[in-house]
């Protein structure tokens, strides 16, 4: 087996036995990108039907009774079978990483998409037809969603659930009495953007905000691709202690053990990632708090990412403009927040136009 048909057949396995996998990535999985794997074709087609038609993860024995009523070309069918069958005996054995899966996946997604796309531009060429929907839509970039779970009066746990949703969706409060008169705080699952013109404070604000969180002891994971990690640390430590940031540079160790000791106990968990200017992405992010949670039993608060245009888009945003860029990177961050049902707060700067009451974003 190749590296090429261990991912397909890793996909193929998780969307036919993991309702969530199936799914969040099902509506991206042509099944033209099974191509080179016999049966694959046809077993993503079944799967796609059945997923979307009965949103529960499907038996062995569902498939084939599917495969066997299927009209076509018996040879292929058969293949289909055999594959059918080669999968689920690999869902038994124990599975990959779920972040490093997610990331493969994407990457096949990406990979393949556009290798379809531009078959199908070639083909339309020859044939003296249009190109442009071709042209045009492997300029879009790939996004894929998280599921947001609605609500639906007639099920029985609508009463329950719409409870717990009143329970838990609460404002969170600024330290700032004036930030809380004018809009009492930030929402799980919502996205805050600081807006302002170039050398006014966003990383500063984005800090403060931080420090307030963490006063409130909340954990913090605090994403900076704009500052080292380390001069992150000293700023919060600084707001934190009521220390000048010059004081703390010359402290000696003890001495900052000694202002730490005096604030530790009494706030929040603060984890600073320190990322490549522009390197950062919501999968990248995503990947790090899985670790975070897996290894260390760190599960934040509030993420704060310093800031959007550091970022970039997740998959291929060929053809994008920076402001179309900056945009897909805030959809994703909402995204996330979403996900994770927590705030995530983010800068961005505005253009020239933007400091007089129109923003970059």
């Amino acid at each position: 087996m190749t590296m090429s048909s261990q991912i397909e057949h890793l996909i193929l396995a998780s969307v036919l036995t993991d309702v969530a996998f199936g799914k969040k990535y099902l509506p991206h999985l042509g099944p033209a990108y099974f191509s080179s794997v016999a049966g694959g074709t046809i077993l993503i087609d079944v799967a796609s039907r059945l997923v979307t038609n009965y949103g529960s993860a499907l038996s062995l024995e569902q498939v084939q009774i599917e495969l066997k009523a299927r009209r076509g070309d018996p040879e292929a069918i058969q293949d289909a079978r055999e594959l059918a069958a080669d999968l689920y005996e690999l869902a038994k054995e124990p599975p990959p990483n779920a972040s490093w899966l997610a990331d493969r996946t994407v990457e096949f997604i990406d990979r393949e998409r556009q290798r379809y796309l531009m078959e199908q531009m070639v083909f339309a060429r020859d044939e003296g037809g249009d190109i442009m929907p071709f042209l045009k839509e492997l300029s879009t970039p790939l996004v894929i969603e998280e599921e947001i779970e609605g609500f639906d009066s007639t099920a029985p746990d609508f009463v329950s659930r719409l409870a717990e949703f009143n329970l838990n969706n609460i404002l969170i409060p600024f330290e700032d009495d004036d930030l809380n008169k004018m809009c009492g705080g930030i929402r799980p699952g919502t996205l805050g953007v600081v807006c302002t013109g170039t050398n006014v404070g966003k990383s500063l604000t984005l800090q403060h905000f931080t420090s307030g969180y963490l006063r409130q002891g909340r954990n913090v994971l605090y994403f900076s691709g704009e500052l080292k990690a380390g001069s992150v640390a000293n700023r919060i430590l600084a707001n934190l202690t009521g220390t000048s940031v010059d004081e703390i540079k010359k402290m000696s160790q003890a001495d900052i053990a000694g202002i730490w000791s005096g604030v530790s106990g009494r706030i929040g968990r603060i984890v600073i990632h320190e990322y490549g200017t522009g390197t950062g992405n919501v999968a990248m992010f995503r990947s790090y708090i899985e670790q975070l949670q897996n290894r260390y039993g760190f599960k934040p608060d509030v993420i704060v990412v310093d800031h959007i245009q550091n970022c970039k888009p997740t998959g291929n945003a060929t053809g994008l403009n920076l402001y179309q860029s900056y945009g897909l990177v805030a959809k994703e961050l909402r995204q996330l927040a979403q996900e994770l049902d927590i705030p995530v707060w983010s800068a961005a700067q505005a253009n020239r136009q933007g400091q007089n009451g129109r923003l970059d974003l």
